[in-house]
């Protein structure tokens, strides 16, 4: 009789246990919060770049809108919006959702020359890729001596550094002017093993 006394005491223990409320300080660490979702800096000239940086815990999914998508909990990037951009992040799980704003304020006159790419692609065969994009000049005035070369990496290291646009004699851009290319680099490389930074230069006087 005994044992089954003391067995009967630890099961109405256990049961007492589980039946008690959670930890707050648990349930609080649990939560899912949206720490700070930001941009910096809030303001800039068209062609320029905002980082938004966020930081969010004890969350399944974390998207950006403006075409970003998922993302990491905590993590940053670099954006060109041409015009002033709201950007919301939504954080979930299970059936709990959280969003957050930030906004980046575009000057889209900036009073000069000013050219960006706004549009790129890379395609692959097996002995080349085929670089197509175009830039175009947004700023007020006419860009002069207009150049576009591609910075190619793999692996953190540089391994091509391709003229996409340009002429011997100085290519000029109209404000509004936009320009393309299109060519092809004879390579072993795949497009998705390569990471591609575009050197733009122009000078605001002929």
């Amino acid at each position: 009789m005994r044992k089954l006394s003391i067995l009967g005491l630890i099961c109405l223990l256990v049961f007492a246990y589980c039946k008690s409320p959670a930890d707050p300080k648990i349930e609080e660490a649990l939560n899912l919060t949206i720490n700070y979702f930001i941009a910096t800096p809030e303001s800039i000239t068209v062609g320029e770049s905002s980082t938004l940086s966020w930081n969010v815990v004890n969350a399944y999914q974390v998207s950006i809108d403006n075409g970003i998508g998922g993302v990491e909990l905590v993590a940053g990037i670099d954006v060109f919006p041409l015009e002033s951009t709201t950007y919301e992040l939504t954080a979930s799980k299970s059936t709990e959702t959280l969003t957050a704003s930030c906004e980046v304020i575009v000057d889209q006159n900036p009073g000069f020359a000013h050219v960006i790419v706004i549009e790129e692609s890379c395609g692959w065969s097996t002995t080349y890729v085929r670089y197509k994009g175009s830039c175009k000049n947004v700023g007020e005035k006419t860009a002069y001596n207009v150049e576009v070369h591609l910075e190619v990496y793999h692996g953190g290291e540089q391994v091509g550094y391709l003229y996409a646009l340009g002429t011997a004699n100085g290519l000029s851009m109209e404000p509004g002017e936009r320009r393309f290319w299109d060519f092809r680099w004879y390579t072993d490389f795949e497009c998705d093993d390569l990471e591609v930074e575009y050197d733009i230069t122009w000078d605001d006087e002929e």
